[in-house]
């Protein structure tokens, strides 16, 4: 259980009057005098506060390094003084109340009676003395930490390393103040808490435990890297400190100077700004390596610099927030396709909030309208003069890149439209395909826009078998079952996201086959941008045999207006595809006598024995049945339909694992926010990093 107040400095601020804890001149603790308008904080009014292995307090003046303490036989109203070099400090006991934010420091006295601290009333120089009653808000204080990059002023009373590191922090000039309110903020407090496992275990390596203001400061103010830049300026200080080395000194003032822009920038501008601050993290460091005693930190830097890696997947997650969204939604056309690469690096490392980032991810596409850049694919050449296949929604070439042999998916549509309206259109699809992982998917390599202007081609892995229906009659003694399993287990995923992705047009022709026999859902949303910018004007890409009847708007037309249960419904008929090989109503030749059907709640016949033989028993069809029922809710949800399969399949194990482990195929250029250097994989460098595999 963590302590109520960390270790730290502070500013110790009644809650009834508003008022600080300041050592006067007597020694004694008293009320602020000074006003609270642009009042100016000094050191005789912060405090150490150090917690002891007994989990009692000790409060030490920064300014007189005197501690607060009470009398031996401590009464009602005694004041609370100051010593400056007892042989036991007094130890204070601090609670947090029942209001968040607000403790009560206690001492016992000689009938173990418990006394807190007080102050009377809000005039300045009112003595804060001792009294039992620990409810009135006279009695209750706030712990506001002040943190602060230093520069020593007794840097030749430093002795060799963690000694002469412990001195140099010295007396200091304030130069950053901090109120850590921003404290209560559930996802910072997470990352606060592995930034300082991750500095006690370093310090263990060193044997020194030299953290205090300054690695506050930096684990609060630094958005990112806050755990190698904390080291480098511990390393930078103690040398310089010892006068080693003039480029010591020289190297610490120029890192300050940047550590100080650093912190006062935000999370967002930190991001934009990532690749000048990660080229000078890392230049410094490779200048500490060469320096006579640098191979001695050379773990540390490393184990820093992977744990600081880690560090930022958490960090990032704070985008999400309403007023960081806004930030980013308010960026220049640069600096966002800087913020997004970022986001798309975490996702592709799945970091513990990547949902959260993708849905971060589809608000920025739709909003500016732009495909991001990593989503480009250059250098991708057609291998054959015409394409080799051709649907109602797209052309599909053969292609190569970078020796890899890839599929090219050309929508058709009526380039009459602007192209700006259709780059948003075919961003929002190509940013939710991007994010998909699943074995049953098609992996998205990305978009290219050159081969084909102005229209775009989709990048995906060749898929020499081509689509299911092509393969079911190459193979006609399939297992049918497994194979609709596997479309299940796909389409069950796509709906399990949050946001969730609904397919929108799931039939035979946009599953396709991959090497090793096993199907993968492909196409997604692409009907919804051909609908837009249809071949022939008013005419719509629409699959009427696989759709669902609440899509139906007859006779006005159709309601696009997909939904996870209409995808049910359009599974339903590719079963019913998968079992016979023909289309859904293959004895209706026209499209609206399958609409009256449908509406009318007519649905395709039992097919006979053949169909039987392929493993349409009566539970599969009863299956069927329940997932074209005419009501949207009377439909089950594909999970149900998933374990109903498995249980057909392999009985008494209807929860068998469904989110496999994906094919390395699925992401050709993986986003990286920065290589780590090789340094970093080695064992006893991984044996440090915090956040395992």
């Amino acid at each position: 259980m963590s302590p109520p107040v960390e270790d730290g400095q502070y500013e110790i601020v009644n809650t009834r009057w508003k008022t600080s804890a300041l050592l006067n001149d007597n020694e004694e603790l008293v009320a602020d005098a000074q006003p609270r308008k642009n009042r100016r904080i000094t050191n005789e009014m912060l405090w150490n506060v150090s917690i002891l292995t007994n989990d009692h307090y000790t409060i030490q003046n920064v300014a007189t390094e005197s501690y607060a303490s009470r009398p031996s036989r401590a009464e009602e109203g005694d004041p609370v003084g100051a010593l400056s070099s007892p042989q036991r400090p007094t130890q204070w006991i601090i609670k947090e109340t029942r209001f968040k934010g607000r403790f009560t420091i206690t001492a016992t006295d000689s009938a173990h009676q418990e006394l807190f601290w007080s102050v009377a009333d809000g005039e300045p120089g009112t003595p804060i003395s001792l009294h039992s009653v620990p409810t009135n808000n006279r009695n209750q204080w706030e712990f506001r930490e002040h943190n602060y990059v230093v520069e020593d002023k007794q840097s030749s009373e430093a002795n060799a390393t963690a000694s002469g590191a412990r001195h140099a922090v010295g007396r200091t000039e304030l130069l950053f103040t901090f109120d850590a309110d921003i404290l209560g903020d559930n996802t910072l407090t997470r990352r606060l808490k592995f930034r300082n496992k991750v500095a006690q275990t370093l310090d263990d390596v060193l044997k020194i435990n030299l953290r205090g203001h300054l690695w506050a400061f930096i684990r609060d103010h630094m958005k990112l890297y806050s755990v190698s830049v904390y080291y480098l300026l511990v390393f930078m200080r103690t040398h310089a400190s010892l006068g080693i080395e003039s480029s010591f000194t020289k190297r610490h003032t120029s890192f300050s100077e940047k550590v100080r822009e650093w912190s006062a920038m935000d999370l967002v501008h930190t991001i934009v700004k990532h690749r000048e601050i990660h080229v000078t993290i890392s230049n410094t460091i490779a200048w500490a390596r060469t320096t006579a005693d640098g191979l001695v930190w050379s773990t540390v830097f490393n184990a820093a610099i992977l744990n600081d890696r880690d560090d930022m997947s958490g960090s990032i997650s704070a985008l999400t927030e309403t007023a960081e969204r806004e930030r980013v939604m308010a960026l220049s056309s640069e600096e966002l396709s800087v913020v997004m690469k970022y986001l798309q690096a975490c996702i592709d490392e799945r970091c513990p909030d990547h949902h959260k980032l993708e849905s971060l991810l589809r608000s920025i596409v739709g909003a500016r309208g732009s495909i991001p850049d990593f989503l480009f694919i250059k250098g991708v050449h057609r291998t054959s003069e015409q394409s080799f296949y051709v649907t109602g929604l797209a052309n599909l070439w053969k292609g190569e890149t970078q020796g890899k042999l890839v599929m090219l998916k050309v929508p058709r549509i009526n380039l009459k439209q602007t192209v700006p309206a259709l780059e948003k259109d075919i961003g929002k699809e190509a940013i939710i395909w991007r994010q998909l992982y699943h074995r049953n998917i098609l992996p998205f390599y990305g978009c290219s826009a050159d081969l084909f202007s102005p229209n775009y081609a989709l990048v995906s892995p060749l898929m020499t078998s081509g689509n299911l229906m092509e393969y079911l009659r190459k193979h006609p003694t399939l297992d049918r079952l497994a194979m609709i399993r596997g479309v299940a287990s796909g389409l069950r995923y796509l709906h399990e996201l949050r946001p969730q992705v609904v397919h929108g047009d799931l039939k035979g022709l946009n599953v396709m086959i991959d090497g090793d026999g096993g199907p993968r859902i492909a196409d997604f949303g692409l009907a919804r941008v051909v609908d837009a910018y249809s071949v022939e004007d008013g005419v719509e890409q629409f699959s009427v045999r696989w759709a669902a009847p609440e899509l139906f708007d007859w006779p006005h037309g159709f309601d696009a207006n997909t939904t996870d249960k209409s995808d049910v419904y359009a599974f339903a008929c590719l079963c019913l595809e998968i079992f016979t090989g023909n289309h859904p109503f293959e004895d209706l030749v026209q499209d609206g006598s399958v609409i009256i059907a449908v509406l009318k709640g007519d649905r395709p016949a039992r097919p006979g024995e053949v169909a039987t033989q392929r493993g349409l028993d009566n539970q599969v069809w009863q299956l069927i049945e329940n997932c074209w029922m005419h009501e949207p809710l009377d439909r089950p949800d594909m999970a149900a339909v998933l374990s109903q399969l498995s249980e057909l399949i392999h009985p008494g194990d209807s929860h068998l694992d469904d989110v496999e482990t994906p094919r390395t195929d699925f992401v050709f250029n993986r986003v990286e926010i920065f290589k780590l250097p090789r340094d970093c994989l080695q064992k006893n460098i991984q044996q440090l990093r915090l956040l395992k595999n």
